[in-house]
């Protein structure tokens, strides 16, 4: 499955200092604590970085991000 661009079906909602990732067919949440971020000059957020994988080594989109990390999962727009 390694090389596989998979894109699940996967929401990504942000909290106060959290991610949720809520996945179609999962009935429990992924609850990670971000780490850090960067924003735009705007001010939206395009960067997380956070504690935890929230992904699977195939998955390279999720939620509308762009997902990468071999310890902890960092998401970019």
């Amino acid at each position: 499955m390694y090389g596989v661009d998979k894109k699940p079906e996967a929401t990504i909602e942000l909290g106060e200092g959290l991610v949720t990732v809520k996945r179609k067919g999962v009935t429990r949440p992924v609850v990670a604590v971000i780490l850090g971020h960067s924003a735009d000059e705007t001010g939206n957020i395009n960067r997380l970085v956070l504690d935890r994988l929230i992904h699977k080594p195939y998955e390279t989109d999720m939620g509308g991000w762009h997902v990468t990390g071999a310890v902890c999962s960092v998401l970019i727009r």
